[in-house]
């Protein structure tokens, strides 16, 4: 795992993290302290690249196979946003449906994308904020 994490050039918690799991849990797989379920390969294989099955290949002695990745030329993307408290999420962006994007450079491309996904998690969040307190108060916000 480490040299894939190298590779990558990816921390342990973003591997965690794209994978849906705890950075604690991965800690516990590298240490072998963890059970390994089914839910917990496949998050594994997610976060680091690898084609489903390669943890249970690494398990039975042989090496794991890098994923095929899908880049902005094939229609998709990943965007990493910043929640409220500083918790790291990947966001799957589908560039087709965004009109007049798809023919953007990367490189203007990618902060345009980003800027837009953290402001809908915010207000996503201020949302649920302002529902939260009008629930408290007996009100509706919707």
């Amino acid at each position: 795992m480490e040299d894939r994490q190298r590779e990558l050039g990816r921390p342990w918690s973003e591997v965690a993290a794209l994978g849906g799991i705890k950075t604690n849990t991965v800690y516990r797989v590298r240490a072998g302290t963890a059970s390994i379920l089914p839910t917990t390969r496949r998050a594994i294989e997610k976060g680091m690249s690898w084609s489903d099955g390669s943890v249970d290949v690494i398990l039975a002695g042989g090496d794991p196979t890098p994923a095929e990745e899908q880049g902005p030329a094939s229609g998709g993307s990943q965007i990493w946003v910043t929640l409220p408290g500083g918790a790291p999420v990947m966001v799957p962006v589908v560039l087709s449906r965004i009109p007049g994007l798809e023919d953007l450079p990367e490189a203007e491309r990618q902060p345009l994308l980003e800027e837009t996904l953290n402001r809908m998690v915010h207000a996503g969040w201020e949302f649920l904020h302002e529902a939260g307190q009008a629930r408290q108060k007996g009100e509706k916000l919707y």
